[in-house]
């Protein structure tokens, strides 16, 4: 074995190891009410006044789907997975904004620990809200579909979507101190992708429809699920600098 190869192992080793400790400090009764109650205030904000911009846009898309409703699942699940990356784009892109302003960022990662904990915080926090709104959306298609479309599939495509975008986005942020400027790149980087995948009928196609055969659609959401997670390792990585910023 090379000493390249010998030390990715010792590093994929060492990160195994630090998520095996970290699961096992949510036995810690503290740990994990400590946890769940910081959860819970973040979600709390999101839903504040974020939750009170989400719901004209959802209202809108609805109205639209009521108006023009889809003829297929195909074009269903389109209509969905775009506003849904509009909206993903929209919540996440001050992930770091108010607490840059405050100058609580610090407090924010002794809170949670570490820079990873605290990235993962804002994920799940977001994720959370998206999934919330995802809901009714699917629902809604479902509905003027007669049932003909795959709702289960869909929900977890487009949750798959929302945390490749929250991880894009978060990685951005780190860059960007700006919550507009760095919701605009995301924009410009993410219309493109998501107008060239959604129709791809490829197994590696990361953003596929649920729609697809269930093969090829294991095969790129396991890569969309990957992606993001390496996304948000970057991010925690690179946040110490956006601390600094």
């Amino acid at each position: 074995m090379s000493a390249r190869d010998a030390a990715l192992d010792g590093a994929i080793a060492s990160a195994v190891r630090t998520r095996l400790r970290l699961a096992k400090l949510w036995l810690r009764p503290q740990f994990r009410r400590d946890g769940l109650r910081l959860l819970r205030l973040q979600l709390g904000a999101v839903l504040g006044w974020h939750g009170a911009l989400m719901l004209g846009p959802l209202a809108l898309a609805i109205g639209y789907l009521a108006y023009f409703p889809p003829v297929t699942a195909q074009e269903g699940y389109v209509a969905l997975a775009r506003f849904y990356a509009a909206l993903a784009i929209l919540l996440t892109a001050p992930i770091y904004a108010s607490e840059q302003r405050q100058g609580t960022f610090e407090l924010l990662w002794l809170a949670t620990g570490s820079q990873q904990r605290l990235v993962a915080t804002k994920a799940t926090t977001l994720m959370v809200a998206l999934g919330l709104a995802i809901l009714p959306g699917v629902a809604a298609v479902s509905v003027f579909l007669d049932g003909a479309f795959p709702a289960a599939g869909a929900v977890l495509c487009l949750l798959l979507n929302s945390l490749f975008v929250v991880g894009v986005m978060a990685w951005l942020g780190t860059f960007l101190v700006q919550a507009w400027a760095g919701g605009l790149l995301g924009a410009c980087l993410l219309a493109p992708l998501f107008y060239l995948f959604e129709r791809w009928q490829e197994p590696l196609n990361f953003l596929g429809m649920p729609t697809a055969p269930a093969k090829d659609l294991v095969v790129g959401r396991v890569i969309c699920l990957v992606l993001s997670l390496v996304l948000l390792g970057q991010a925690a990585g690179r946040l110490r600098k956006a601390l600094r910023g």
